[in-house]
């Protein structure tokens, strides 16, 4: 598990599941701005495992998805 965290991860947003709540802005701010209406801009952010994971679990409309870089 503490390698999964150490390794780059890839976070994409599923714009059309996104509400815009705003949490993964919460977790992440230096990762993710929110346009005018609260959706997280990129829509794919390049992070460390641990703050990934936390951006796929707390994510309230289920709408980020975990992948690993190309």
């Amino acid at each position: 598990m503490r390698a999964e965290r150490e390794h780059p991860a890839v976070v994409r947003v599923d714009r059309i599941a996104c509400s815009a709540h705003g949490a993964c802005r919460a977790i992440a701010p230096e990762h993710l701005a929110l346009d005018e209406w609260g959706y997280p801009i990129p829509s794919v952010v390049v992070t460390d495992g641990e703050t990934a994971a936390a951006l796929v679990r707390f994510c309230p409309a289920a709408a980020l998805r975990r992948t690993t870089p190309d």
